[in-house]
This record gives C-alpha cells, sequence and structure tokens, in this order.
C-alpha cells in the first residue's frame, strides 16, 4: 500500500446544467473503494476549490473525478469526469495539469503527489533511461578499421616495391574520429534537439538522470520549463530541503540569471547550468 495527496484546484467552462444557465459543481473523488468529496460552489462554471485530500492506495490503481452539479430536491448529475493512472506517478515529484472532461465540457485542474511510491511505468521509463543500450557509447569496430584491401592494393599493381611507409599509413589515420577517442564524449541530445553542452564537474551518467526528470515535467513536451515546472524538478535532482517560501525566491532570483533570452522559460541547457551552481554551492 501506498499513500497519494490529491489537491483539486478548480474547473473551467463547465457545463450548465441548471435552467438559469449555471451549475452548483462540486467533485467526488474516488480512489479503489474509498470516496471523498469537495465543497459545492454555488451557480458558477469556472469554480475553484482549493482543497487537499488524502487516500491509501496500490501503484496500480487510479483516481476518478467526477464533477457533480447539486440539486435541492433532484438527484444529483455529473456534468463530466476524468481520471489519472497512478502508474505514471514519481515519487515525491508533482503531477499538475489539467484534464479534459469526458461527458461533458471543460476541464478540471488537479495536482497529485505519490508521497511513497514509484509507479510501475514510471520506474521502467527510469532504468531505460538510466541503462541505454550499450551501442549508443560504443559505435561498431568495423566503423573504424576499413576493410584490409583498402589500404594494401592487389601486388599486380605495384611494379616496384614502394618504401615501407608508402604502404603502412599512419596509425592515428586507423583510430575513429576524435570525438569518440580517448578522453572524449560521444554528444548527448537534449530535449530541443541539439547537443547538450556538459557543464564542468558533471558526469554523462547524471545529465541522462537530469534530462529524464526534465521530459517528465516538460508536459507540453516544448524542450523548456516554466517557473510553475522548475521548483518541483529542483526538488527531485537536487534533493533540497529549502522551504517552499525561500526555494521560490530562489526559482524567481534564478529564472533570471540563466533565462538569457527574458522567455519566461529556460531549455536542458540553462537548467544544467543552473544545476551545477546549485550542485557546487554557488547559489
Amino acid at each position: 500500500m501506498g499513500k497519494v495527496r490529491i489537491r483539486v484546484i478548480g474547473a473551467k467552462d463547465l457545463l450548465a446544467a441548471d435552467a438559469g444557465g449555471t451549475s452548483d459543481p462540486y467533485v467526488n473523488i474516488t480512489v479503489g473503494q474509498s470516496k471523498q468529496k469537495t465543497k459545492v460552489v454555488k451557480r458558477n462554471l469556472n469554480p475553484s476549490w482549493n482543497e487537499t485530500f488524502t487516500f491509501n492506495c496500490h501503484p496500480t490503481d487510479h483516481v476518478l473525478f467526477q464533477i457533480m452539479d447539486w440539486d435541492r430536491f433532484g438527484k444529483d448529475d455529473c456534468i463530466g469526469q476524468a481520471n489519472v493512472e497512478f502508474d505514471i506517478l514519481i515519487q515525491g515529484l508533482e503531477f499538475h495539469q489539467f484534464l479534459n472532461l469526458t461527458g461533458g465540457k471543460g476541464a478540471i485542474e488537479v495536482s497529485i503527489i505519490a508521497e511513497d511510491f514509484t509507479g510501475p511505468r514510471a520506474q521502467q521509463q527510469q532504468q531505460q533511461q538510466f541503462h541505454p543500450p550499450q551501442q549508443q557509447f560504443h559505435p561498431p569496430q568495423q566503423q573504424y578499421h576499413p576493410p584490409p584491401q583498402q589500404f594494401h592494393p592487389p601486388p599486380q599493381q605495384h611494379f616496384q616495391q614502394p618504401p615501407p611507409q608508402q604502404y603502412h599509413p599512419p596509425q592515428q589515420q586507423h583510430q575513429p574520429p576524435q570525438q569518440f577517442g580517448s578522453g572524449q564524449h560521444q554528444p548527448i541530445i537534449g530535449p530541443n534537439g541539439r547537443p547538450v553542452r556538459r557543464p564542468h564537474g558533471i558526469t554523462d551518467q547524471e545529465i541522462l538522470s537530469i534530462m529524464e526528470k526534465f521530459r517528465q515535467v516538460d508536459t507540453d513536451r516544448s524542450g523548456t520549463i516554466d517557473h510553475r515546472e522548475l521548483k518541483p524538478l529542483l526538488r527531485m535532482t537536487c534533493q533540497t530541503t529549502m522551504s517552499d517560501a525561500l526555494l521560490d525566491r530562489f526559482v524567481n532570483l534564478q529564472m533570471q540569471s540563466v533565462d538569457a533570452n527574458r522567455s519566461g522559460s529556460i531549455d536542458f541547457d540553462e537548467f544544467l547550468t543552473l544545476y551545477t551552481k546549485f550542485k557546487q554551492g554557488g547559489v
């Protein structure tokens, strides 16, 4: 068994179920056999609840959100629903999204945190990222050793025995390209499709681990993260014990320092710069 914390934040553009063109919405939250609900917000199609609930669960469970229209005299009607599978959750990492509703219209905004487990699908993705296929780092040998005949023409093409150096090119001509040689690294392609700039003191394995977490919080697959996504990513990668207030101030300052083009978001290279400063105690 595990424990999950669920915050129902609000909803937008809900279905109008009452004669006056509005609804009286509340949310039923169901995990397994357990059910809890929010308060009712009267006459509102864009309600705000901001209520938090805790459930015991299995990592393979899911949560069902049912938005209901409260009626004083009749039966409450469901005006939309959505669900989230727990197998995609990572321990301590906030899942925060607008979920499109089925059976109605609009969307519901929720936040979910797995307090003491990581879902099976998330574990599998992490293992694949941490153990990439060996050929990614060791190119096939034949790419660097041409067939002997390319360097030793048939004897009949030479009527005089040439000096030995004509038949034995310098050894460096047979070696792999410099970028794969001793002391070099194969490029790592970042979320934006470009090679990652390696900061000093960060290993390839550490970069791959950080990139997996970066992709998990980059829910729109844009290759960049904003202020809201940066905070949980720092907690997960740097394992900081800062308070929420102090981490918020830190995020504001560091977004200004590494966001070179002032776009309001940072790419993976800019986050690596911030991570390196954090790791080395330079923040």
